[in-house]
Order: structure tokens, then C-alpha cells, then sequence
């Protein structure tokens, strides 16, 4: 996907022009505020380095009260700074940089839309509460222009390289995986690249056109074993990867031959090469049933402090967080062990995977930033909370947190191989895919009705019936548990309880048919202070959709070595007659002592094994059951290994 358009301009004229303009004060009034600056018919063909100079008036003293400015697209250009006094209500102003050929894409209408978030910590009580910001740049008033493209820009990393096409020429291409003007996906790890195409004029105007260049990701080799082997020899192959494994032995992936993360080559005769893909089905979970007992309740105010919303379980452990730390019980909800505040947990209720929500700029969500967030990753947790290896980009980011504008929580909801978040700052639902990242808007409304947490989100359930979703969530005022079809069905009831408390954080799990719910004080559970409980919740059906999706492949090698240690028939050591036969025949083992004798059909299964002790020379042997076709009698000892083809007739 290209990250901007530049057309390349005729002309001997070259000229290079400085762009300058301010905006109006935006005036802070919540707290915390998202302020709007729009920059006006800015001129195309931006070169160089963009600066964006915010100037600030408030409450902005200390570390913790800033604003952070995005430009379009929820891209963050950066935060203002404390003043150097550390006074509030005095004029500041930050100067912040970055590249300019961004610009012509964000005013493809003529507008420039940047925003500024405050911090929840920036109150309003200044004389002036109000930021405004200029924009400057250099402008390009004559080509030419820096142009590239490519062919394609999203690959597979066994596909093919290509080439990469750039004018004028003379300029500079850079970026990984490219060599020259070609590129080529085999060197690089799944994910996003950019590259650049950089020219100066005779003038020196420098102007830059940049791609981003997207790689797959596909499952990962783990083992091949053995790698290379000697002909009539099979080898077991192994991958890792989300989703349904298929086998295939051609790169179209036109020809399966096995599911699973791991296979057992036939056997071969030559070096082959075999390509392992991830099938991706659409995850269908619906909650079919639901009754409350036996319940077991456990209160956690030593462990967390007060309560503050978010829950989440996996198939070993089920966390809840409070003010001071997360507790992590086992599922019996016995062995409690304190792990730091993590304010927003989720997982899958297929795989049992812990995720956070994320955002490499501002990092886990915390109370210093909620209310300016964008979701734009999801990371795996280890099981003592630490960051894990895994990360989903989502091909789309989300605003999160507390809305002020609405009064209203955003809220999570786990489901099999997807989440759903509700943006309050957006009024939409988003359900993301957690095989591949992708995010989907399923739409906009006024009120979702949700209880609140004592923090910026509720806690519940996501669903998928094949064709539609919905979202498990308590609703406000009233005990009810409700399912509410996306985007704007009419909640219906779940379970209708007698007193929940406040209980605004609940999920479920699959493994073991348990609601796992936090609420504070008494309920129709009991309980005291900050209170846990789990109880049988009737029954769920988790299964996969017929839409189904093939990811890249892996492609896995096995060598064939021609094998000098390996006699062929013709040696004296061992032979079979009669052959052909029909299953009843004799192995002779001259010169062959305490060999192990294997009979492997042409698939690769093992249909005969026995250890031959001491100087046997002679082994009857009966595969009458066997079906007819070639085999491979495999006679292995010490010192030699003698295979010879069988055939049964």
C-alpha cells in the first residue's frame, strides 16, 4: 500500500518554497480534552523534514500533564513537555519533527486534521486553558518528483523477488530487502517495511515517495528430522502455527496431504521439498445454556487492593486486577500469587492465549494515558504477566479508554479466536482477528447500556453464531446479564440474577464450564470486600465455520543423499525370496548379527518391526494382511544398514 501520491512535474524550472501557517487557539474544557487544529490548502510536494510547533497555556507543570498530537491516520508525531519552571498556567510551546512527504497524503482533501489528547491529569482552572499549532515545511514548485512502484506489495516470504521500478532516475532507493532495485521477501520476518525513493533536483529540492511493503506471516520450521536422509528413508517434519495446519506438496497448494504440525514423509527417493499453511476458519461460539451453581467465592482485598475492573482466564489461571496488583488464582480459585497492575487483559477463549491491548508509543494501557489511546497491537503475556514474544498488529488502530463527551466505558469481550472492544471515544464496535491481526468496524451506537467499572472499561463475553455477532455484558441499572446482537440489537436477557453488586467484569471458560465474575461487597454469593467467584454456566458450543482462508506456507526440505553406508541388492548381506510374493516370504541375514528388521510400506508407515538376536541367518516372515504394492525392507545393525524393495502381489 503506498503511503502517499506524488505525480512527477515537467517543467526546467526547479524551486523550492517554504509553507507556514498557524491555526486558531482550541480550548481545553474537559478533562482530559481531544483539541483540533486543521491546517488549511497546505501546498503538495512536501520534501524534507515537517515541523509542527505547539504552543500551550494551562495546567501543564509537571511530567504527568501533556498533550500528545497525531497527526491523520492516529499518527503520533509526539508530547509536549512540563515547563522548565514547573509552574502551571504559564505560555509553553514544543517544536516537533518529522517527515514532511507525509503531508501530501493527509490532504488529499485540502485539509491537514491534527489532534491533541490531554493527559487525565490536566485540569482546567488557568486563566487560559488553550493549545493552537503551526506547521512548516518546504514545498517542491517544480519537478521532478520522486515516483516509485512495484508489481505487488504484499508477499508471502517464499515468494519470488521483484522488481522495483523508480524516476527519475539518479535518486536513492533504500529499505530492507532490497538489493538494488529489486526486492526480494525471502530475507525478511512477517511484518510491515517501508521502502524509500529518495531525488534531489537541480535545485536541491529533495523530494521522497516511500511504500510499505507487507510480509505474511507463516507457520515457522521447528524440525526436520533427520534433514537428509538416504533413499527408501522417511523424515518427520515439524512446524509451528495458529490455526488449522494442512500439508501440501506443491506451492500452489493445490495437492494436501496431511493435517496436523507435524508429518511423516513417504518415502523418498530424491530431494523434496514440502510447503506446511495455516487453514483459517471463521470461529463459531455461542453460549447455548446458563445456570448459576455451585459457586465458590474467594475474596482478594489483601492481594489487590480495591477493586477496579478487569478479568481474564486462561487454561491454567484466572487473573483479576485491583488498584495495587493483579491477583492470579488457579482455576479452583485456590494458590493466589501478586503480579503488577494490568489494566487491560483479554484472552482467547479457543486457545486460552493471555493478550494485552498495546500501543508501542505509550506502551500497556495505564490511568496515566487511557483517555488518549489507540490500540494498535495486541501482545502476548507470559503466565507471571511479563510481555511475551507474540505480537498482532492490527491492520487498523482503535481509540480507547473513558469518553467524556459520552460518559461511557469502552468495554472487552473475550471470544474464540477473535476479541470485540467497544470504543466509547468512536461509539463502534471492532471485532479483531487474532490469527492474522485484521480489524473490522461492525458499526456505530448511541448507548450500549454497559455497567461500569472502576476503571475506563466494562469486562464480558464476544459471540459469533457464523454470520453475526453479539457481546455478553451486565447491563446497567437492572441484575441482568444481556446478549446484545452487533451493532445495535436490542439487548435480550442471559440470566436474569437476584444481586450482583456492583459486578461489571465477568468472563468464561470453555475448558471448564465456569463463569469466572468480580464484584464488590455482599451479593446472592456472598462475599465480602472485593470478591471473585466462579460458577457452573450451563454450556457453550466453540467450533470452526466453513469460510475458510489459507495463509502463506513454509517450505520444508528434505534432503536425499546418495548414501555409500547403504548396500543395495545386490550385496551378499541380505536378500528376499521369493519376490514378487504374496505376503509369505524369507529374509536371508548372511553376515548380519543382531540386526533390527523393518518393513516400511511406500507412505512411510511401519508395518513390520522385529529385532533379529544372535546369528539368525534366516527369518520367515508373513504380510498376508498387507495390502498389495511396493515395500522396503529396511535390516539395520552396528555396523550396516541393507535396505532391498519387496513387492506383494
Amino acid at each position: 500500500m503506498a503511503v502517499m501520491a506524488l505525480a512527477a512535474l515537467s517543467g526546467a524550472v526547479h524551486a523550492q518554497t517554504p509553507f507556514s501557517q498557524i491555526t486558531p487557539y482550541d480550548t481545553i474544557v474537559n478533562t482530559p480534552d481531544t483539541l483540533t487544529w486543521n491546517i488549511i490548502q497546505p501546498d503538495s510536494f512536501a520534501f524534507g523534514t515537517a515541523y509542527l510547533t505547539v504552543y500551550y497555556e494551562g495546567d501543564f507543570g509537571s511530567s504527568s500533564e501533556y498533550i500528545t498530537v497525531y497527526g491523520e491516520n492516529n499518527v503520533v508525531i509526539g508530547v509536549t513537555q512540563p515547563h522548565i519552571t514547573s509552574y502551571d498556567c504559564l505560555p509553553d510551546s514544543v517544536t516537533l519533527a518529522f517527515p514532511a512527504f507525509m503531508l501530501d497524503a493527509w490532504a488529499a482533501d485540502d485539509t491537514i486534521r491534527f489532534t491533541g489528547v490531554t493527559t487525565g491529569n490536566v485540569d482546567v482552572f488557568c486563566t487560559a486553558n488553550h493549545a493552537r499549532v503551526r506547521l512548516d515545511y518546504t514545498f517542491c514548485t517544480s519537478g521532478p518528483l520522486a515516483f516509485m512502484s512495484m508489481p505487488v506489495t504484499t508477499f508471502c516470504g517464499i515468494d519470488s523477488a521483484v522488481t522495483v521500478t523508480t524516476t527519475p532516475a539518479g535518486g536513492t532507493l533504500t529499505g530492507q530487502g532490497l538489493t538494488g532495485n529489486t526486492f526480494s521477501p525471502a530475507s525478511l520476518a512477517s511484518g510491515e517495511y517501508t521502502l524509500t525513493y529518495t531525488f534531489t533536483n537541480g535545485a536541491g529540492c529533495t523530494s521522497e515517495f516511500g511504500i510499505d511493503v507487507t510480509i505474511l506471516m507463516a507457520p515457522s520450521v521447528t524440525s526436520v528430522t533427520p534433514d537428509t536422509i538416504c533413499p527408501w528413508n522417511t523424515s518427520v517434519l515439524s512446524v509451528d502455527g495458529t490455526g488449522h495446519m494442512v500439508w501440501y506438496s506443491d506451492l500452489a497448494l493445490t495437492q494436501p496431504l496431511d493435517t496436523g504440525n507435524t508429518f511423516t514423509t513417504p518415502v523418498l527417493m530424491s530431494t523434496t521439498t514440502y510447503y506446511a499453511a495455516t487453514t483459517i476458519y471463521d470461529n463459531y461460539f455461542v453460549m447455548n445454556s446458563f445456570s448459576v451453581a455451585d459457586s465458590v467465592v474467594v475474596d482478594h482485598d489483601s492481594l489487590t487492593g480495591d477493586d477496579r475492573g478487569g478479568i481474564a482466564v486462561t487454561l491454567n489461571y484466572v487473573y483479576v486486577v485491583g488498584d495495587d496488583s493483579t491477583a492470579r488464582f488457579d482455576l479452583d480459585l485456590q494458590n493466589p500469587t501478586i503480579y503488577p497492575r494490568m489494566d487491560a487483559l483479554v484472552s482467547d477463549l479457543g486457545s486460552g492465549q493471555l493478550y494485552t491491548l498495546y500501543n508501542p508509543v505509550t506502551g500497556i494501557p495505564d490511568a496515566s494515558f487511557i483517555d488518549s489511546m489507540y490500540v494498535t497491537e495486541l501482545r502476548t503475556l507470559n503466565a507471571d504477566l511479563t510481555l511475551g514474544t507474540g505480537i498482532i498488529t492490527l491492520s487498523d488502530s482503535i481509540p480507547f479508554g473513558w469518553d467524556n463527551a459520552y460518559n461511557f466505558e469502552s468495554g472487552i469481550f473475550a471470544g474464540n479466536g477473535f476479541i470485540i472492544l467497544f470504543s466509547a471515544p468512536r461509539m463502534s464496535w471492532y471485532v479483531i482477528d487474532l490469527q492474522d491481526g485484521v480489524v473490522t468496524n461492525l458499526g456505530t451506537i448511541a448507548d450500549p447500556q454497559m455497567e461500569f467499572s472502576e476503571t475506563w472499561s466494562a469486562w464480558g463475553v464476544a459471540e459469533f453464531d457464523g454470520s453475526s455477532y453479539s457481546v455478553l455484558y451486565r447491563e446497567t441499572n437492572s441484575q441482568n446479564v444481556v446478549r446484545r446482537m452487533l451493532p445495535s440489537g436490542i439487548p435480550t436477557i442471559v440470566y436474569a440474577f437476584t444481586d450482583i453488586s456492583d459486578m461489571a467484569s465477568f468472563t468464561y471458560a470453555p475448558w471448564n464450564n465456569r463463569w469466572y465474575m468480580h464484584f464488590e461487597g455482599g451479593s446472592e454469593f456472598n462475599g465480602n470486600i472485593e470478591t471473585v467467584v466462579y460458577t457452573t454456566a450451563g454450556d457453550s458450543t466453540g467450533a470452526e465455520s466453513g469460510n475458510m482462508t489459507v495463509n502463506c506456507p513454509a517450505g520444508v526440505t528434505v534432503f536425499v543423499d546418495a548414501c555409500v553406508n547403504v548396500e543395495e541388492q545386490t550385496s551378499s548381506a541380505v536378500s528376499v525370496y521369493p519376490n514378487p510374493n504374496e505376503g509369505q516370504f524369507t529374509i536371508n541375514l548372511t553376515n548380519m548379527p543382531d540386526a533390527v528388521i523393518e518393513i516400511i510400506s511406500i507412505d512411510g508407515s511401519l508395518v513390520y518391526s522385529e529385532s533379529n538376536t544372535g546369528a539368525q541367518q534366516v527369518k520367515q516372515v508373513d504380510l498376508s494382511g498387507a495390502a498389495a504394492g511396493v515395500y522396503l525392507v529396511r535390516v539395520t545393525n552396528a555396523n550396516t544398514v541393507v535396505t532391498t524393495r519387496l513387492i506383494k502381489q
